[in-house]
């Protein structure tokens, strides 16, 4: 036993000698890009413990990696929040985008800051700055140091939202006894499902601190209305096909535009120039590689439906030249969205110039234009970067497909495929065939579509168990 502690502690000892030698070896990098940038200089400052002056009284420290873990800690928060008040929270994230949208999205935080590098000194100062009375870490994110200092300082760590991914399954087993060591300071771990509590407690944690309660994903905040109802699957309006007629003063928003005002909607419709009888096939998060397939793909396509809308929504937006690029080689007629005409004279000789790809280049905007969409493709998936979320499509009732590389929502995915709520393809071929089969059978996409939504609404309530876990903490912090 003694034996085992020494090793873990050499372990210990080992990774921080070999991370001050790499930030020893960066450090002139670190001081180029200091000078040059103002804002990397800034946020540098606080990745290395030196954080600003906080007026909080042992507040929650929740920290959520990027944008997707921000986003899926929305309700969580919120709900501390609403019953217990007086808690104060400081929120840190890995990412600059992370950080932008937990700024945006949670005014419930008293204080949003970026993660320090998970070195001893960094770790220590921003302990000591933040002095937290908890720490939440959503998902899956296991820095030792961090854990470390926290354990040993007394302060409840809890895991929420937690998942493994095959991937880091196996990454974590080969060093279990010290990741095990890691675990051991952790007072709850929060798993998505049942297979990822089992993979935790492989790795070493106790079996009687771990629980399946949902992934809080399901429960993400979406539009304020209540999805309208999709039309019976024989008859109806096509709910997948905007149809916005002309008005006076602007673009009417049609009745089947589910979970967003009409005005949203309308403003929405207007800002990308639809008129009534466009086809919007909504390509989600793409990554480099998956552009060439669907643009081939969707030159095909354009042929059964010579009105059909490519709208192209890079993960990364640093990567909209290198998308354009492209589309150049492709002979595409594209623009980016910021690009588009303010107010549009969509006369019949200027339709034929209307490009046949937008490609977006804002942030933000991509969940609620899924609402306007005919089909949703999912990316991250035709090519081995595991794919997206594929939940917020299904708020919209939408016909949704994805690849076969889906594994960072392996569960999510496999279990929305068997409820027939999305449609995994096997690669290029599978995937210009079911797009083919939906945009020529309204009643496949709307089948498909529903189901998705109430896949939704099943899973739904992951955010209650949670916070029923953790009032426990909550109720013996604030005293």
């Amino acid at each position: 036993m003694a034996f085992r502690g020494n090793v873990v502690l050499m372990i210990y000892l080992l990774y921080n000698i070999l991370f001050t030698f790499f930030l020893i070896l960066a450090a002139p990098y670190f001081l180029f890009r200091a000078l040059i940038d103002g804002r990397f200089r800034r946020e540098w400052v606080q990745r290395m413990g030196f954080l600003p002056t906080l007026s909080l009284k042992k507040p929650i420290w929740v920290h959520a990696a990027s944008v997707g873990e921000v986003f899926c800690s929305i309700p969580l928060i919120k709900r501390i929040k609403k019953n217990f008040p007086q808690s104060e929270i400081v929120l840190t994230t890995m990412t600059r985008t992370g950080h932008e949208t937990a700024r945006a999205q949670i005014p419930e935080a008293n204080a949003v800051l970026l993660f320090p590098i998970d070195h001893p000194l960094s770790i220590r100062r921003t302990i000591a700055k933040i002095q937290p009375s908890l720490l939440l870490i959503a998902e899956t994110e296991l820095w030792p140091n961090l854990l470390r200092s926290c354990g040993k300082k007394g302060i409840p760590i809890i895991l929420f939202n937690g998942r493994i991914s095959e991937k880091s399954f196996r990454r974590y087993l080969l060093f279990k006894f010290f990741f095990q060591d890691c675990l051991k300071y952790i007072s709850l771990f929060l798993m998505q499902t049942e297979e990822d509590r089992n993979r935790m407690i492989e790795i070493g944690a106790s079996i009687d601190k771990t629980r399946v309660v949902g992934n809080l994903k399901f429960d993400q905040p979406f539009p304020s209305i209540t999805p309208l109802e999709t039309p019976a699957i024989n008859g109806g309006d096509d709910i997948n096909k905007t149809s916005i007629p002309h008005r006076k003063g602007g673009v009417k928003a049609p009745s089947f535009l589910t979970g967003l005002t009409q005005e949203a909607s309308a403003e929405m419709a207007k800002s990308l120039h639809l008129r009534g009888k466009e086809t919007l096939l909504i390509a989600g998060s793409t990554h480099s590689g998956e552009e060439e397939i669907l643009l081939s793909l969707f030159k095909d396509l354009r042929e059964m439906d010579p009105h059909l809308i490519l709208v192209l929504a890079p993960r990364h937006l640093e990567r909209l030249e290198e998308i354009e690029r492209v589309l150049k080689k492709e002979s595409m007629a594209w623009t980016r969205k910021t690009l588009l005409p303010m107010d549009p004279d969509r006369s019949t000789g200027e339709e034929k110039k209307f490009p046949q790809v937008i490609l977006l280049d804002t942030m933000g905007e991509l969940m609620n234009l899924y609402s306007l969409g005919t089909l949703v493709f999912i990316g991250g998936t035709l090519v081995p970067v595991g794919g997206h979320n594929p939940i917020e499509p299904l708020f919209f009732k939408k016909c949704v497909l994805f690849g076969p590389h889906m594994f960072h929502f392996l569960e999510i995915s496999r279990q929305l495929a068997e409820a027939g709520g999305a449609i995994q393809v096997e690669g290029k071929e599978d995937l210009s065939f079911h797009l083919k089969r939906l945009l020529s059978d309204e009643r496949a996409r709307k089948e498909v579509g529903e189901k998705g939504y109430q896949f939704l609404q099943k899973h739904r309530g992951a955010t209650e168990r949670m916070f029923e876990e953790i009032r426990p903490y909550l109720r013996e912090i604030t005293g």
